[in-house]
């Protein structure tokens, strides 16, 4: 009798301890993603997020923001913020801004395709960041002429532009007007 009962012992008693093993192995899983959700990791270059377990890729080459939506986290000790960005879908658009800076960088989801300056539809642009939109359609349309065609800003012929030297463009679009195209 006892040789039977440890045969029908192990015959029950092995797969309930794998079962067991199982359940714990998954809730040591679920636990860790319920610690780490909501913190977020830079890489140490600044190019790559993640966020929830989505990857992020730096996309500030042309794109800024000085809007911010719900904030979303912060970075440690640093001054570093996480937020969404105001009209662009949550899931797929990060903004992160360092308290220093008045703008924002962009990390767009890795899937997500880059906005071109023709997507971007701009309406509007600002010369020398002096906080003047210029949004003559005219004026709008030679400067996208210029950086379509690589030629140099300063040679932009427009009244309102002749005394200053162009250093840096802004430009602004209806499309998507929480963001700013630098070309």
């Amino acid at each position: 009798m006892p040789k039977r009962n440890i045969k029908l012992y192990m015959l029950i008693g092995i797969p309930i301890l794998l079962v067991l093993v199982m359940v714990y192995l998954i809730h040591l899983q679920i636990t860790n993603a319920h610690r780490s959700w909501g913190s977020v990791q830079i890489s140490d270059n600044g190019n790559i997020l993640l966020y929830n377990g989505r990857t992020y890729k730096n996309d500030s080459e042309h794109l800024r923001t000085e809007t911010h939506g719900r904030k979303l986290g912060a970075k440690g000790e640093t001054r570093t913020s996480f937020y969404e960005i105001p009209g662009m879908e949550s899931a797929k658009w990060l903004a992160v801004q360092d308290d220093e800076l008045a703008f924002a960088f962009i990390y767009k989801e890795v899937n997500v395709t880059e906005i071109s300056l023709e997507e971007f539809s701009p309406t509007a642009v600002e010369f020398n960041e002096n906080g003047k939109k210029i949004r003559d359609p005219e004026t709008v349309s030679k400067v996208i002429t210029m950086i379509e065609t690589n030629a140099a800003f300063n040679t932009l012929d427009d009244y309102r532009l002749i005394e200053s030297n162009i250093t840096s463009i802004e430009l602004y679009s209806d499309k998507y007007p929480s963001l700013i195209y630098l070309p």
